[in-house]
């Protein structure tokens, strides 16, 4: 890393970083399209074959372990989980719509899901943009009383399973985009310090 970094840059680190946050693309992509599974198992092949390659280039040992192998698997188990998650999420979008809704998935859906993800922000700004749309040829702008009923419509009082299963989606995206964040963040940060730390044990 100190002598030639641009390879290992550019050939290991950045592929690496690229991998991991590709397993957060598995909860933007729609249901209906039938490759939220095929997608994150992809991911995790990629992921193993960089374990693979990291592996092969770093000496065999028990004393020190690569701070990239340890990474790649926290990545994988991440996969796992992300992939776990993608299972749940399709079984609760396609349930019958003639199971009844518990009110505790309700209170999880309107007091828990819906303000850790912004769904009801995203789905005020969707509403808003819609009935401007509709409205324009008739009033032109929005009132701020309909502005505000609009807001309220955020977190319809009519759940559905499907409903249940998008806001589970938008929150599984934040919240594992937030611990994949994180920990790549300390894993560079781990790498910069590590070579300076293992450089003056060698001095001594």
């Amino acid at each position: 890393m100190e002598r030639k970094s641009s390879y290992y840059v550019t050939s290991v680190l950045l592929p690496i970083v690229l991998t991991s946050f590709l397993s957060l693309f598995v909860f933007l992509l729609p249901v209906e399209s039938g490759e939220k599974v095929g997608f994150i198992l992809t991911v995790l092949l990629a992921l193993e074959v960089l374990l693979t390659l990291v592996s092969d280039q770093v000496p065999s040992t028990s004393i020190n372990t690569s701070i990239l192998s340890v990474h790649l698997a926290f990545m994988i188990c991440f996969g796992v989980v992300c992939c776990l998650l993608t299972v749940m999420v399709l079984i609760i979008y396609e349930r019958d719509p003639a199971i009844p809704i518990s009110t505790q998935w309700k209170w999880l859906y309107r007091k828990v899901l819906v303000p850790s993800s912004c769904w009801s922000l995203c789905s005020s700004r969707a509403n808003k943009r819609k009935i401007n749309v509709k409205s324009n040829r008739h009033v032109g702008t929005l009132s701020d009383g309909d502005t505000d009923s609009i807001e309220g419509k955020g977190v319809s009082n009519d759940i559905s399973w499907r409903d249940i299963g998008a806001v589970l989606d938008h929150f599984f995206l934040v919240s594992m985009g937030t611990l994949i964040t994180v920990f790549t963040t300390g894993s560079l940060i781990a790498l910069t310090t590590g070579t300076s730390d293992f450089q003056g044990h060698v001095h001594h």
